[in-house]
């Protein structure tokens, strides 16, 4: 693996990529539940998003 960071305002996240099924999952529902986001935090739950959608794609095939 490699460490690929993102800076999300003051914080660091590892990028959806380097991150393991539930790991993906449990951060998406933490930033989805999340009533206000700010822009960066939009992009990044988008990012989780597409990760996820990319991952049961390939599983379908």
């Amino acid at each position: 693996m490699t460490n690929d960071m993102i800076r999300i305002g003051e914080i660091k996240e590892k990028h959806p990529r380097e991150m393991v099924n539930i790991e993906l999952i449990e951060k998406y529902s933490h930033y989805a539940r999340m009533p206000i986001r700010m822009p960066d935090e939009q992009d990044y739950t988008a990012l989780l998003r597409r990760e996820m959608l990319r991952r049961m794609e390939n599983k379908k095939e």
